[in-house]
């Protein structure tokens, strides 16, 4: 199922306001103003889970408590967790723990039962493809200037047994190009980013992975742009 619920914050806002994330409400508007529920379950089910006051009290208590966010059946096991992540402290909230634990055990007996079902929690396509872009982007800048020095030509690349440096000022054919492929690829991707801009929506973090995969998109292209401008050289 994974249920994620965390404070809410000022980009939540602001995403949801223009209408590039989607959130849940509970119809709570003190839960609703305070916690942000990143799920792609549907909307029906979340209420259901979140029905009971109870429930969103002890969450808005952990919450408030400074834990980052609240877990409901990440694994598909029926777990409820919590996300703590903090220094340790000089004179620590001797209180807190008791707290934490009280808020959990009223969390866990005010959820509706939940049965682990055993199948895959649903996948994000979003966040998986920023994942992607950003690993073509970081192969990218390997491969890139691999390329930019195996293919340039001999007299541009200087070599002191330490590293080789690409000598601009050899010739117009050993730099100009690869700028010419470089602002021509920055170029081209913004089609692209356009696209970006208007189809990544209608998920709870859509604003975070549409800035992510706009930037993947920006450097891929402009290291395309390179390594093409290096090859017609």
């Amino acid at each position: 199922m994974r249920l994620l619920l965390r404070k809410e914050t000022t980009s939540n806002r602001e995403g949801k306001k223009s209408g590039v994330d989607h959130e849940i409400q509970t119809g709570d508007p003190s839960f609703d103003d305070e916690v942000f529920i990143d799920t792609l379950i549907n909307d029906d089910l979340v209420r259901a889970i979140l029905a009971s006051p109870d429930a969103r009290a002890a969450i808005l208590s952990l919450l408030r408590d400074k834990c980052h966010s609240v877990r409901i059946d990440e694994t598909s096991a029926g777990e409820i967790s919590l996300d703590l992540v903090e220094f340790t402290q000089p004179a620590p909230d001797q209180e807190r723990g008791a707290r934490i634990v009280d808020a959990l055990a009223r969390l866990a007996a005010s959820l509706p039962p939940i049965r682990a079902s055993g199948e895959a929690p649903p996948v994000d396509q979003q966040a998986a493809a920023s994942t992607a872009g950003c690993v073509v982007g970081f192969v990218g800048l390997i491969g890139t200037p691999l390329v930019v020095f195996g293919l340039a030509p001999s007299h541009c690349v200087v070599s002191d047994g330490e590293g080789s440096d690409l000598v601009c000022s050899a010739g117009p054919e050993c730099c100009e190009p690869l700028w010419v492929g470089f602002f021509a690829g920055i170029f081209l991707s913004l089609p692209m980013m356009a696209v970006l801009h208007r189809m990544v929506r209608g998920k709870p973090n859509s604003s975070t992975n549409r800035f992510i995969l706009q930037c993947a998109t920006l450097v891929v292209f402009a290291e395309l742009g390179i390594v093409v401008s290096r090859l017609w050289r």
